[in-house]
């Protein structure tokens, strides 16, 4: 029986088919936000909202006896919205010391919040850190988002925050707003620093944004949006998780150096990635489903994806040379590139997992170096990891050869399966083996085994070129032997 290890690409395309694959850098390295507070928000009578029509003494504006701010402008605590009175409540506040978080599943009008110009937490229309703090599970989440889609009751309009300078971090959530321009005011993200528009498809421009600085945290999903343009984006990131079957234009990144979380960039119209070419480091990078890709060109400065490199379903990608510096990548998985025919040389890479599948033109494959030690920025690749090796070269009908990286000693396993053109296995420096299975490669003669000597489980089967002798001198715990040459 063959024995197929988990599958940590299907892993990743299945994330990315979900907005939280976009922010994954995110979850992972999100700071803890405490569970919201209940506020006991008064609410308006009626249906009455005051616009700003109660002027005080000296001109300025005078909340409502009902707000929440009656008596201090600055209101204390997470603040979770549910309904439009409670929102209504919030009018004449101008500061908010902690997180906003206003759910949309009533239709919201957000005018109440004209006197609004800070949110020292994150601002969360629709969703957020917040909103996943406050719900119990998971399957309630998204049972209140198919609700929330099928009622159709979205944000239309942002109208109410003219006046808002300061947030934590910004989130748009499932919204069906077409404008940002209530926004022009917002200047400063501060301490999370996070700006994320999920399934906002209405949303084309960014430019309302030009003057906002401090996004650490950015997390795009839009399918209309074509550009970047009108964002402030530093050397310096934290994390990068774009998707969007219209963007086309990334030239707002021009400046980045550093992610020092991950970068995803998955169903794009991008064909090349030229406005990255300063970009050095980065924790992990995934490419994904960029239909459009034709090249990696821009990454030719990247000299660490530091815990993996993953190229995943890019139907024209042929090109990647652009790789040619990169020195470390704890895992390396290609698979589903239609159009891809070689990976360039690697020769000072350092990687720890090799997967490579379903690449249905790729011919040849870089002989790599070895293992390194890949957990923090700037690790030092003298450094062995203790990690063990992991190789999986499957389906890949073009592929003529393959060689073990040099360096590795031992491994978990090395499964070779499916490879209809294959015809030579290089074992390397390998001396011991958890698992080794080849099969079903058609074409297969030759297997050099190196020093290679034990093996605790051998399966060799259904490669009827195959001498089943080249594997008399390996001990074995278990050995499953048929369907080889005779």
């Amino acid at each position: 029986m063959m024995i197929h290890r988990p599958d940590p690409v299907s892993r990743l395309a299945s994330l990315a088919r979900r907005a939280p694959f976009h922010e994954l850098a995110s979850r992972r390295l999100a700071l803890p936000i405490a569970a919201p507070l209940a506020l006991a928000l008064a609410a308006c009578s009626g249906d009455v909202v005051n616009m700003g029509e109660n002027p005080g003494d000296d001109g300025s504006f005078v909340p409502p006896p009902q707000s929440s701010c009656a008596d201090n402008p600055t209101l204390q605590g997470d603040v979770v919205v549910r309904n439009q009175a409670e929102l209504d409540a919030l009018e004449g506040c101008t500061a908010i010391d902690g997180n906003l978080l206003i759910e949309l599943f009533f239709d919201p009008d957000l005018r109440p919040l004209h006197e609004l110009t800070t949110v020292r937490g994150e601002l969360g229309l629709g969703g957020g850190d917040l909103w996943w703090s406050a719900r119990p599970s998971a399957e309630e989440a998204d049972a209140l988002a198919r609700a929330n889609a099928e009622s159709g009751v979205l944000l239309r309009s942002l109208e109410g925050l003219e006046q808002l300078e300061t947030v934590g971090s910004l989130t748009l959530m499932n919204v069906a707003i077409d404008s940002l321009a209530p926004l022009a005011g917002l200047r400063q993200l501060t301490g999370y620093g996070r700006l994320a528009i999920y399934n906002a498809d209405a949303i084309t421009d960014l430019t309302p944004l030009a003057r906002l600085e401090g996004i650490q945290r950015l997390s795009l999903v839009a399918n209309n949006l074509t550009s970047l343009d009108g964002l402030q984006i530093a050397e310096q990131l934290v994390s990068l998780g774009l998707a969007g079957a219209s963007l086309s234009n990334i030239d707002a990144l021009s400046r980045l150096r550093e992610v020092s979380g991950d970068v995803s960039i998955y169903g794009t119209a991008l064909s090349d990635l030229a406005p990255l070419a300063g970009l050095g480091y980065v924790s992990s990078l995934g490419l994904g489903e960029n239909r459009l890709l034709e090249t990696l060109h821009g990454l030719e400065a990247l000299e660490a994806a530091e815990t993996g490199l993953y190229l995943v379903n890019n139907p024209v990608l042929r090109d990647t040379s652009a790789l040619a510096s990169l020195l470390r990548a704890e895992e390396l998985i290609v698979e589903g590139n239609d159009s891809l025919e070689r990976l360039p040389e690697l020769p000072q890479l350092r990687t720890n997992t090799i997967r490579i599948r379903n690449n249905a033109r790729l011919q040849a494959l870089p002989t790599l170096r070895g293992t390194f030690n890949g957990f923090g920025p700037r690790a030092d690749p003298e450094v062995q990891l203790s990690e063990r090796g992991q190789v999986e070269i499957l389906l890949n009908p073009a592929l003529q050869s393959f060689s073990m990286p040099r360096e590795w000693r031992d491994g978990v396993f090395v499964i070779i399966e499916d490879n209809a053109s294959l015809r030579e296995i290089d074992l390397g420096d390998l001396e011991s083996l958890d698992l080794l299975q080849i099969a079903n490669n058609a074409a297969l003669d030759s297997v050099r085994l190196g020093p290679l000597d034990t093996v605790d489980t051998l399966e060799v089967v259904e490669n009827p070129r195959l001498p089943p002798a080249t594997f008399d001198t390996l001990r074995t715990f278990e050995r499953t032997m048929s369907g080889n040459a005779m």
